[in-house]
């Protein structure tokens, strides 16, 4: 119980593969807990272990019967700001609603901890981020819905990590986002927006909370916007493998235009970047729509950049990072689409870093990136913009 060992279950002897099922004699107290498994030999060798954490949250489910009720007589949206925070209430209601019924994660997550540990053993994989946060996204959900029951702006002065949701176009689903609100933000005055896609196998959460500060251990996504004072959102895009093309980029350009309909963001300064599928996505997305951004800074990702309408651009100003050590998208495939860029663009850097491989290089880059979005900002002020 938050990290200090509670007791140990019972051993059990197995024999053959079947079920095994362990029951607590005491009731949990509320609070966070991990339970460690531990499979060994006959002889008593260490074969396998995992780690799985889970949530005694007793009171949660009162609360979320309390915010059922006051979502349901909730009356119909009227303004952009409110459908924002209703269809943001409804989907974290539903997510947690569902989490009290069954393991609402990733299918990694899903599988038993000991097998799935011997699955990372043979081919590790990085699974996404959990799909929630329970104490901050109900904590968020029962101020929206607060909000809304008694004619409040809801999103007025509402700043931090968000957990928001919209209902999209394509089929009237919610999809999730994430978004990030600097302290000191007011609609008083236009701000800029970095949109950040995910890589195959993230979601919407990953540039929230993956990508480290290694200085402190802090997301440094987050921290660099509130730095530099910058609004930020991760798209989900349609799931982890979307490729920013069809529903996926519809589902980017969807989650800007409910950005730029609540909070006060300067059109003219909305920027992209990705890492890995997120890069390719950044190339992608970036030049079909070239109109909707000031500038893109892709990481490790670029494809086939022959393909794409670079011509719609030639003046895009485009950052493109890349680790030498790379061995997932190799840094010769990368000095081949830079060598294809430099032709068409007239505001084109590539910058390959000599000691990072495919994940690192979307930390080492980060600051670049930033830096290299604020060189945009201050020129675009320079020019009256």
């Amino acid at each position: 119980a938050e990290g200090n060992k509670v007791r140990p279950l019972d051993e059990q002897e197995l024999t053959d593969m079947r079920n095994v099922e362990v029951t607590f004699k005491d009731k949990l107290a509320p609070g966070s807990y991990t339970v460690h498994y531990e499979l060994r030999t006959a002889g008593g060798a260490l074969a396998l272990e995992e780690s799985r954490a889970f949530l005694a949250a007793d009171a949660a489910g009162q609360r979320l019967a309390r915010l059922r009720g006051a979502f349901d007589a909730l009356p119909p949206a009227k303004s952009p700001g409110q459908a924002a925070a209703s269809e943001s209430i409804e989907y974290i209601l539903t997510l947690l609603e569902r989490a009290t019924r069954e393991y609402a994660g990733d299918a990694a997550g899903v599988a038993h901890p000991l097998a799935n540990r011997f699955r990372k053993t043979l081919s590790p994989i990085r699974a996404p981020s959990e799909p929630f946060h329970l104490h901050r996204d109900l904590d968020l959900a029962e101020a929206l819905a607060a909000d809304l029951r008694h004619g409040r702006k809801p999103f007025a002065a509402r700043t931090g990590d968000l957990r928001l949701a919209y209902r999209s176009s394509i089929d009237n689903t919610l999809q999730p986002f994430r978004l990030f609100v600097p302290a000191g933000y007011a609609p008083s005055k236009n701000w800029p927006l970095i949109v950040a896609l995910h890589g195959a196998g993230g979601d919407e959460n990953a540039y929230f909370d993956r990508y480290l500060n290694p200085a402190n251990g802090e997301n440094l996504f987050k921290q660099l916007a509130q730095e530099r004072g910058y609004l930020g959102v991760a798209p989900n895009g349609r799931g982890q493998y979307g490729m920013y093309v069809a529903n996926s980029e519809k589902d980017v350009l969807e989650v800007i235009d409910r950005v730029l309909a609540v909070f006060r963001v300067d059109p003219k300064q909305v920027y992209l970047t990705g890492h890995s599928m997120g890069g390719m996505g950044t190339f992608g997305v970036g030049f079909r729509h070239a109109g909707r951004f000031q500038a893109l800074a892709p990481v490790a990702g670029a494809g086939n950049l022959a393909g794409l309408p670079l011509d719609n651009a030639p003046d895009m100003p485009v950052l493109f990072s890349q680790g030498a050590k790379d061995t997932i998208v190799t840094p010769e495939s990368s000095r081949a689409a830079a060598a294809i860029a430099r032709k068409k663009l007239a505001n084109f850097d590539y910058r390959e870093h000599p000691d990072d491989d495919h994940f690192i290089i979307g930390v080492t880059s980060m600051r670049d990136v930033f830096d290299f979005f604020d060189a945009r900002r201050k020129r675009a002020a320079g020019n009256g913009q």
